[in-house]
């Protein structure tokens, strides 16, 4: 459990419990596991590798703090203000941080599973190499939000918003994002194999070499998106728009696209089509 002394003393702002920090022996660590601290004000406060876990940081405001490597696994930090925090490293696993917002911070490499999400506002956030799977993601805001390499497998991001995201090579497999806005994203190279993707919106964005097989693409929107030597066999397009999608090199095998708009779609001599499909011309 917690040091009551340290809590006492962290609830009296970050300026005063910073100068304290600073006077500790390197290597000092805090311990404020379990501990309540509700509406605390520790923007900038220097809280490296501090033992947060299970504490209760509803309506905090921990804004440009310094979390790296900090424990916050099963912390409540609904409603946070985390913006421009560094949380590299971290470990959230299981944190409830809905309706949070960690705009511009730093969650490279965090480990984020199954934690609450949802609502969650991070924008312009760094989750480079970061395990958010199995995590509730549903209606959160991830628009231009840094997410290469990134674990989402599992992910419910129901009616998430990663427009212009960057999910390079990520792991979305198995992952719901159906009615999710991701026009002009990123997914080059992803995995993206029996994801939900039904309702989304995918315009404009780059799945080129991305492996989207066995996905459901029900009345997905695709106009113009890349997807040069994509894995599509036995994808469900029921109603799906790829209009003016690139299919050049593009497996489609087994693939259920009969109700699907192909209209001005790119094909070249790669482009494999399921069995009896006869491509407009």
């Amino acid at each position: 459990m917690a040091d009551n002394a340290q809590v006492l003393l962290i609830m009296s702002g970050s300026a005063e419990w910073n100068t304290w920090v600073q006077a500790r022996e390197l290597g000092f660590t805090a311990d404020l596991s379990g501990a309540d601290l509700s509406h605390v004000r520790l923007d900038a406060a220097l809280l490296a590798g501090a033992d947060l876990s299970g504490a209760n940081c509803f309506q905090g405001d921990f804004a440009g703090a310094e979390l790296a490597g900090a424990n916050l696994s099963e912390t409540n930090l609904s409603a946070v203000d985390m913006r421009r925090a560094n949380l590299s490293g971290a470990n959230m696993f299981h944190a409830n941080l809905s309706a949070a917002d960690v705009s511009d911070a730093d969650l490279s490499g965090a480990n984020v599973s199954t934690a609450d999400l949802s609502e969650t506002r991070a924008n312009r956030t760094n989750l480079r190499g970061a395990n958010l799977s199995g995590a509730d993601l549903s209606h959160v805001r991830l628009d231009a939000a840094l997410l290469a390499g990134a674990d989402l497998s599992g992910a419910n991001c129901f009616q998430g918003d990663f427009a212009g995201a960057e999910l390079a090579g990520a792991n979305l497999s198995e992952t719901n994002l159906s009615a999710v806005d991701m026009r002009r994203a990123n997914l080059s190279g992803a995995n993206m194999f029996h994801a939900n993707l039904s309702a989304a919106d995918v315009s404009d964005a780059d799945l080129s070499g991305a492996n989207v097989s066995t996905a459901d693409l029900s009345e997905t929107r695709a106009n113009r998106t890349n997807l040069r030597g994509a894995n599509l066999t036995e994808v469900m397009g029921f109603n799906a728009n790829l209009s003016g999608a690139d299919l050049s090199g593009a497996n489609l095998l087994g693939a259920k696209i009969a109700t699907a708009n192909l209209t001005d779609c790119v094909e070249d001599e790669h482009t494999i089509w399921p069995v009896k499909h006869q491509p407009a011309t």
